[in-house]
């Protein structure tokens, strides 16, 4: 079973699965659940965003409407735009991907770096 999300979820192959402890299997396949939640919320946040500024433009266009909204923000709130703020002129931190941290693993641990005593 396990086997089977190393090579599906990891993109790992069975030998390298078997050189991985469980700890390391663990914290691999928790990165990646995190990563893929982190990727989701991003979609989410953009869908809500790209929602807000269509409701922005169809108002703007409106001709009955007396009162526009100035900027896409004066329609509606969202919960993550103070999140949005506060990065707005700070510079933004990049994050590796599951396959790059794996990639690095491989690199400093080597592939063939465990021998086996006699």
């Amino acid at each position: 079973m396990y086997c089977g999300l190393a090579m599906s979820r990891l993109g790992l192959n069975i030998t390298e699965f078997y050189q991985l402890s469980p700890r390391e299997f663990f914290i691999a396949l928790k990165d990646q659940q995190d990563r893929e939640r982190l990727a989701l919320q991003s979609q989410i946040e953009t869908m809500w965003i790209t929602c807000r500024m269509e409701i922005f433009y169809a108002i703007r266009i409106s001709p009955n409407i007396k009162r526009k909204p100035k900027k896409p923000e004066d329609v509606f709130d969202l919960s993550f735009d103070k999140k949005y703020k506060k990065l707005k002129g700070k510079q933004e931190v990049v994050k590796q991907t599951s396959e790059e941290i794996i990639a690095a693993a491989k690199g400093f641990f080597g592939t063939k770096s465990r021998r086996r005593r006699k």
